[in-house]
């Protein structure tokens, strides 16, 4: 069965923001609960990812490929977590976007980056364990640590490249009559920007 919608393109200038009003509309009941996740989630990912971090870079017999690949990804983590939570947290707060246009690009932009660095290291991963797994004479000439680094070097260059239509497409979205307030939202109304991010 086939449905036939229209939604409309443009933005209508009559619509009246409280921020005031919105503000007074916290129920604590409901907040807490995300706010206690968040927080776990916070403690437990700074203090587990520095653990990888620093058990690989001061003892030497954990340098392997592997391990590197594993920091890597534990560098990630911590970068969500360090620029993306507190945001998070604050964003419960209000309803509307008090932190700047820079912080919203960069937050969005930190999210993409992460996990596209995440997604493309455990695929290398893989293909390094296949290849040590399945030619382990070859492998310990071709995965070494020296191209382990110069791997997760590209992975992060590629990263920071395909996150990069993300600056473009954030933007901050004016609201209310009364009182202006913002929004960060992506930007619908152009299609060619769509078209780079995706």
């Amino acid at each position: 069965m086939a449905y036939n919608q229209t939604f409309p393109t443009s933005t209508n200038d009559d619509y009246d923001y409280d921020y005031e009003e919105a503000s007074e509309m916290f129920v604590w009941t409901e907040l807490m609960p995300t706010l206690i996740i968040y927080s776990i989630t916070m403690i437990l990912g700074i203090v587990g990812n520095v653990l990888i971090v620093l058990t690989t870079l001061l003892y030497k017999r954990m340098k392997s490929p592997t391990n590197l690949f594993l920091s890597s990804l534990a560098v990630t983590d911590l970068l969500l977590i360090v620029f993306c939570i507190p945001v998070k947290v604050a964003k419960l707060f209000s309803y509307s976007w008090s932190m700047g246009a820079l912080l919203c690009k960069t937050v969005h932009y930190m999210q993409s980056f992460t996990a596209i660095c995440s997604v493309l290291t455990l695929t290398v991963m893989s293909i390094e364990r296949y290849y040590a797994i399945m030619y382990p004479m070859k492998a310990k000439y071709i995965c070494t640590i020296s191209q382990t680094k110069k791997t997760i070097t590209a992975i992060w260059l590629i990263s920071a490249i395909l996150a990069a239509p993300i600056l473009l497409v954030q933007i901050l979205l004016p609201v209310g009559v009364r009182i202006q307030a913002f929004w960060c939202v992506r930007n619908l109304d152009n299609v060619l920007l769509w078209r780079i991010y995706e």
